[in-house]
């Protein structure tokens, strides 16, 4: 007869599930201890932001990363360049995104939060960078146009001067400037430039949005569509993951309201006929003075994850305003359309303006599939062909 088997104490047998638990709660502490102390030594995870300052010149900006040494100000790093930035600065406040959330700023708060800057000489880029040249073309739009965020080699100015020998590239570009803003811009442009050869406006999707007041007529800031808000500063600040989770919540969540307000604004009737009120007169102004205008529809950077282009419907609708207004007008869209991804075409993760590479990236388009837009004088007008 086979003896019974000894049992536990009943007090041992209750602590079985509960150090059970406390082993799997420690596991997962060490894991979670673990994952945080990868994200620290890692720039992922970590609050992107992005500042805005004024000075003589223009403007500039400064952002708390720089993964590719690209801004040619590290103030954090270098003394000489914060001595440069503090002599040019005479104030900051925060960019968009930012705007209202915090204080005023001074130049240790960009040493601490946002090192990597980089300063803009609007006069010099309205200049031109080929002022020998005989020709002079007035590129003209918002911040897409004139080149926030990459130094003036990488303009679309400057671009295109490399690309057509013979003109040199006025950036008139407005940044913040709504469709009237634009429309401003070129009228003070006919008025004191007398030696244009045409005008070419740049136009981002975004310019339907009024601004009158500093605010967007709608709920979001269609400046900053699909980018990454800057961490809390509270306790979820404190933790790399919880400010990871947060950050892809928060973009996905402003991702679906952007692509929505940009789709429903650009079905609403008073809007567009608005919109081709403002182009018409401009293009009217342009004939007036003999000068070919041409508009050019530049592609808000972003894909959905399985590679589709949201705003396609968009494209197809402001050619078909351009052939009814007998606009010339070019779209730049097929640039991009065999890349699945445009994060690698934008500035950074807070920044959705057009970087270097898809600054090429146009100019060559533009230049292979619309020579029209730099011949020189009337033979380059076109109007109504549309592309």
């Amino acid at each position: 007869m086979t003896p019974p088997r000894p049992t536990a104490p009943e007090g041992a047998r209750s602590l079985s599930p509960l150090k059970k638990g406390l082993f799997t709660l420690g596991l997962l502490l060490l894991v979670l201890g673990a994952f945080e102390c990868g994200l620290r030594c890692t720039d992922i995870g970590q609050p992107i932001e992005k500042l805005w300052f004024r000075t003589a010149e223009g403007y500039g900006n400064c952002y708390s990363v720089d993964e590719e040494g690209y801004f040619p100000l590290s103030i954090r790093d270098s003394r000489a360049d914060r001595e440069r930035l503090r002599r040019m600065l005479t104030r900051v406040r925060p960019h968009q995104s930012l705007r209202g959330r915090y204080g005023p700023l001074g130049i240790d708060d960009l040493v601490r939060r946002t090192p990597y800057c980089i300063a803009y000489d609007r006069i010099r880029r309205r200049e031109g960078f080929f002022s020998d040249r005989r020709r002079h073309v007035a590129l003209i739009g918002d911040s897409f146009a004139f080149g926030e965020g990459v130094r003036d080699e990488d303009t679309l100015a400057y671009l295109m001067g490399q690309r057509v020998a013979d003109a040199n590239f006025l950036d008139f570009g407005a940044p913040g400037a709504d469709i009237p803003g634009v429309r401003a811009v070129m009228t003070d442009l006919l008025e004191h430039e007398p030696d244009l050869d045409r005008v070419i406006y740049v136009f981002n999707l975004n310019d339907i949005f009024l601004d009158s007041q500093g605010q967007p007529d709608v709920d979001i800031d269609p400046g900053s569509e699909f980018l990454y808000g800057p961490g809390d500063r509270g306790w979820i600040g404190a933790s790399r993951i919880l400010t990871l989770i947060r950050t892809v919540a928060v973009q996905r969540r402003r991702t679906r309201k952007t692509v929505r307000a940009f789709l429903e604004r650009y079905r609403n009737g008073a809007a567009l006929r608005m919109l081709a009120g403002h182009l018409r007169a401009m293009a009217d102004a342009a004939e007036a003075h003999k000068l070919p205008f041409h508009v050019v529809i530049h592609p808000l950077l972003h894909k959905d994850p399985f590679g589709s282009y949201p705003f396609g419907a968009i494209h197809r609708g402001m050619l078909d305003l351009c052939r009814r207004e007998r606009i010339s007008c070019v779209d730049a869209y097929p640039a991009f359309a065999g890349h699945r991804s445009l994060d690698g075409f934008r500035v950074n993760a807070v920044d959705s303006h057009p970087n270097g590479r898809s600054n090429r990236l146009v100019a060559d388009y533009l230049v292979a599939s619309a020579p029209h837009l730099f011949r020189p004088g009337p033979a380059g007008v076109g109007r109504g062909s549309n592309k």
